[in-house]
Order: C-alpha cells, then sequence, then structure tokens
C-alpha cells in the first residue's frame, strides 16, 4: 500500500505544473486510482489541530470514539488505522 496524503492541495495545480515542467513522477501519480475522505468531526479547543482530524480520517471514527486530543497521544490509540489493516 501506498498512502499519498494531500492536506489542502490543489490536485489541478499539480496535475499542470507536472505537465508544464513535464514531471513524469507526477503525470504518473496524477494518472493512479484515488480516493477522497472526509470526517464528520469537529473538536473546537481554540487550535488548530490537525492530527485529530488525520486520526478521524486514518481511523474511520470521530474523535469522540477515538479520544485524540493532542499528537503525543496518539501511540496510545486503540482504534486500527487503515495501514494496520
Amino acid at each position: 500500500m501506498l498512502l499519498l496524503e494531500y492536506n489542502e492541495f490543489n490536485s489541478d495545480l499539480l496535475g499542470a505544473i507536472a505537465d508544464r515542467d513535464s514531471l513524469s513522477a507526477l503525470q504518473e501519480i496524477q494518472g493512479w486510482n484515488t480516493t477522497q475522505t472526509h470526517a464528520e468531526d469537529t473538536y473546537d479547543s481554540g487550535f488548530l489541530e490537525p492530527w485529530v482530524q488525520w486520526v478521524s480520517i486514518h481511523t474511520g471514527t470521530p474523535s469522540k470514539k477515538h479520544q485524540i486530543k493532542n499528537l503525543g497521544d496518539v501511540p496510545a490509540l486503540d482504534v486500527e488505522q487503515v495501514w494496520e489493516r
């Protein structure tokens, strides 16, 4: 399994740059099958904490279930992430 994650990234822009500059590796990646994930989840601590969202996406569970609130909490995660399945 190869997991590439674009966070707040524009794949159309990546494709245009890859084509313009003849970046063959990026052109090939752009042609691969893809999937998009979305986590309906909120955790309002007053700070931008993307790892909470990433854990939700990686596990398919809301933060209320996985209970990860800080980056350092991830080693204690008791829910399998996608690459562990």
